[in-house]
């Protein structure tokens, strides 16, 4: 079977996206269409989906913003739009007789290609060709059944990136290299693995080969490499969609050992693909490593932020964790956490700090509590989640989690694509919670596309009771907006270039005091020569030392 064509029973859909959109205000009951729904007008759509073809699709720029088994396809110019679309499955084959959309080729195989010759390129990353089809078409080597032709036809991809011009085409119709052809899959090409670090070609980060091969073979002791291949052949190929938001309907992972001691959740996939309508939640105690043989490509989100009750590898609320100590650097109350009552009577909390340094609460008389210490290091090693802000009774904001991505070929954030592991806002009561620190986010592989957003956020700062009255802040988000701490009052959590969380401030009529923002996570990325396509969002930002690149490991 084609694992790229192959859609488990397991389906995960954004169920969180889908409540706050039921729960948006609006002007209009209208229900809106959802992917390959009728439409007439884009507004028929739910955004961003754009109505093209008279049905809701998914933008994208190339095909690497779409899942594995579809291809970017022209839009066309009487779709009022200059954006290309993700083909639907309805789309993308023409048997029995049926008609292509847009003047598209039909194949012998009955797949459906844009078409493309003198006056007509084809998108980025694809190559046109007489192959399986009536006239020249786009084939697109990021879909499984457009690579399968080109190689049964003797025609090279390299790696996808091949000129779509037909200037870039022999006589005889082969494709060839673009002289000028530069992307990340230029790097993938050019990437030589290593066959002393294994089938991916490279060691990842805190977690070794006898682990990832004993998630896959149930226990068993590895051998040498090739026999580490027959056994992670066996790793399933995962698309997820559809339905449902918890990781627990994944395959059971396999608890890990860390070189620190400490233990993590380890997912192996050969590939693993989340779609633009899929939310993916990772929850419990541990953080959460995946290794994928080939691809990981997340068009959808990823969220291990510190919203829930474990946030994973993250200090839930009312555990301080590393940097949510208050009354840190030798001040009143070293080394306490901030609670009601204790060294810290007339004051907010201080936010969780990581990265960054987390907010100090605002004190109507000394002492007030500061935000606590920064730990970690830039290459994630061991992996660390954030920590919680301060308070009692579970009010402190809890920090964010940790997650590791490692795979063989390459990971692609579409620009629809999120991974979130930002820090939960501080709560409010008689006293005000700080907001939790951003957590950690490790990705790994020879090439990585960062299309959407990766976020670590801390969150906002909570008030006490007080005038105005006693409130949250807000949760940190996936974009590199800070959270706001409640009224004004909390302080603001981190964001973008911004890496400390705000202090909290005293309320005008003096009565009642705002905790701090939680500080910065961290964010690195580890590719095959140092330095992954980033036209997305990174918060922190690489103007930080809390995001950082570097290379993939060796023996």
């Amino acid at each position: 079977m084609n694992k790229g064509r192959l859609r488990t029973g397991l389906c995960l859909v954004g169920t969180l996206l889908a409540a706050a959109l039921a729960a948006a205000p609006g002007c209009s009951s209208k229900q809106l269409a959802t992917l390959s729904q009728a439409c007439f007008l884009n507004s028929d759509c739910n955004s961003p989906l754009i109505c093209v073809f008279s049905r809701c699709h998914t933008a994208c720029r190339n095909s690497a913003d779409c899942p594995s088994d579809e291809r970017c396809v022209p839009a066309g110019a009487d779709a009022g739009t200059s954006v290309d679309v993700c083909q639907l499955a309805a789309e993308a084959t023409c048997s029995g007789g049926s008609t292509c959309e847009n003047d598209e080729v039909c194949g012998t195989d009955e797949q459906c290609r844009a078409p493309c010759g003198p006056s007509e390129n084809c998108l980025e990353g694809q190559v046109c060709a007489s192959v399986a089809g009536s006239a020249d078409a786009c084939f697109d080597p990021h879909d499984p059944l457009d690579s399968d032709e080109l190689a049964a036809a003797g025609i090279s991809s390299d790696a996808g990136v091949v000129s779509g011009d037909a200037s870039g085409m022999s006589e005889a119709g082969d494709a060839t290299v673009a002289p000028d052809a530069a992307s990340g899959a230029d790097v993938a090409a050019s990437f030589m693995p290593n066959p002393d670090a294994g089938p991916l070609g490279f060691i990842p980060s805190n977690v070794g080969w006898s682990q990832i091969t004993a998630a896959v073979d149930g226990g068993s002791s590895p051998g040498d490499a090739s026999s580490e291949a027959g056994i992670l052949a066996d790793a399933p190929a995962l698309t997820l969609a559809e339905s449902g938001n918890d990781s627990s309907l994944l395959p059971a992972p396999s608890t890990i050992q860390l070189g620190d001691g400490t233990f993590a959740s380890l997912y192996v996939f050969d590939s693993l693909a989340v779609v633009q309508s899929a939310a993916l939640r990772f929850t419990g105690p541990l953080p959460v490593v995946i290794v994928a043989l080939t691809s990981v490509d997340v068009q959808g989100q990823i969220l291990v932020d510190g919203t829930g009750d474990l946030p994973v590898g993250g200090s839930p609320a009312d555990t301080p964790g590393p940097g949510g100590f208050y009354g840190a650097n030798g001040g009143p109350g070293a080394g306490q956490p901030c609670l009601f009552g204790s060294a810290f009577p007339n004051s907010g909390c201080g936010g969780g700090s990581y990265c960054g340094v987390g907010g100090s609460g605002a004190a109507s008389s000394s002492p007030g509590a500061s935000g606590g210490p920064t730990y970690g290091n830039a290459e994630l090693v061991p992996l660390i989640g954030g920590s919680a802000g301060g308070a009692e009774q579970e009010l402190s904001g809890p920090g964010g989690g940790a997650i590791q991505i490692v795979a063989g070929q390459q990971i692609t954030i579409g620009i629809y694509g999120s991974i979130n592991a930002g820090g939960g806002g501080g709560g409010g009561y008689n006293y005000a919670g700080g907001a939790g620190s951003g957590g950690a986010i490790l990705l790994e592989a020879p090439v990585v596309t960062v299309s959407g957003a990766l976020a670590a956020n801390g969150g906002g700062g909570g008030e006490a009771e007080g005038s105005p009255a006693a409130g949250s802040g807000a949760d940190s988000t996936a974009n590199a907006q800070p959270a706001p701490g409640f009224e004004g009052i909390g302080g603001s959590g981190s964001a973008g270039p911004v890496i400390d969380g705000r202090s909290g401030a005293l309320p005008d009529s003096g009565d009642g005091f705002g905790a701090g923002g939680g500080g910065a996570g961290r964010i690195r990325i580890n590719t095959a020569n140092g330095s992954a396509t980033i036209t997305g969002i990174l918060s922190p930002d690489l103007t930080t030392p809390c995001a950082t690149q570097g290379t993939l490991g060796s023996p």
